[in-house]
């Protein structure tokens, strides 16, 4: 959303705001398409209510697998611009990696559509290659078709496919007050509300449970915990908040709490590649004793923050 933001509309928000204004950092615990354990944070609701805050709206359609799907598509293009779609990344062809991992449901911005050469121009703002890319790309009517209504059953969380999202806002935006609420009321939520307080030892369990037996499907469980953390949610999440957290000029105390609980999360994530590597029931035992860590201090930090 924030590149159509900077694209479309030359207002790109400050990063963190997305997650900071639209209740980002509340994660949540459930299973991804393939039935690995998955925590994340709502992305539609997150930038619904963002955009909401900003003096925007966020509006969504599903397409049809009839006729009118590819009509329906550039009406949208034509009239706001840039839009959000959920599709199969099996049929993102413009790139090896998507062919070399299993189907999952992906998020992608479609810029326009060209009828002479029947592709599409888009950006993907996640390539997960060894080091994880974005850029523009060109799209094929053919794959486009194949990735919007090719099914993936499985994950609970992401918009089904087919789904696009586009937004229409003020030109301007101006960013609400209150950094320092914002942060104590999403603290306080991951310390009292269900949802959130249990949320990482849900996704613990969860791992605990995908990563033995040691066989193939653990390598693959130990793969996914590595990029939950590093790519898809943790880490990037943290960063974000203490960016947050140093544009509301909180201590350094509690910078170097949110420093400390970053490292270890960075600790689990290279155990799990090791686990990946070696099914080594020494690393599994680390890895165990590293999710009672962060569970216990994960929670100390989101109390110590819904107090300041």
């Amino acid at each position: 959303m924030n590149y159509i933001l900077k694209e479309q509309f030359n207002c790109a928000f400050h990063e963190p705001n997305f997650l900071l204004y639209g209740s980002g950092f509340l994660l949540r615990s459930g299973l991804d398409e393939h039935g690995f354990p998955e925590i994340n944070f709502d992305s539609i609701e997150t930038c619904r209510v963002t955009i909401s805050r900003f003096g925007g709206t966020l509006l969504s359609d599903r397409l049809k697998l009839d006729n009118s799907w590819l009509t329906t598509l550039c009406n949208a293009l034509d009239s706001v611009g840039s839009i959000v779609l959920w599709v199969n990344s099996s049929y993102m062809k413009y790139h090896e990696i998507y062919q070399q991992r299993e189907s999952y449901i992906h998020a992608i911005v479609v810029n326009k559509y060209c009828q002479n050469t029947q592709t599409f121009d888009i950006f993907d703002p996640l390539i997960m290659d060894r080091v994880p890319i974005s850029g523009h790309c060109i799209l094929s009517l053919d794959d486009m078709q194949k990735a919007l209504f090719t099914r993936i059953v499985g994950n609970q969380f992401a918009p089904s496919i087919g789904t696009l999202f586009y937004m229409l806002i003020d030109s301007s935006l101006q960013a609400p007050s209150e950094i320092r609420h914002e942060i104590s009321r999403q603290a306080l939520s991951n310390t009292k509300d269900e949802l959130h307080r249990y949320a990482i030892q849900q996704y613990f369990k969860s791992c605990d449970d995908a990563l033995s037996p040691a066989n193939n499907r653990s390598r693959m469980a130990a793969r996914r915990i590595f990029e939950i953390i590093n790519v898809l949610f943790i880490l990037p999440n943290m960063r974000l908040l203490q960016r947050a957290l140093e544009e509301a000029c909180y201590s350094k105390q509690t910078m170097e709490f949110a420093y400390e609980v970053e490292k270890y999360w960075r600790e689990l994530s290279i155990l799990a590649l090791k686990y990946q590597a070696t099914l080594d029931e020494n690393i599994l035992d680390r890895i165990q004793k590293k999710f009672k860590l962060i569970e216990t201090q994960q929670a100390a930090f989101w109390k110590h923050l819904s107090a300041q």
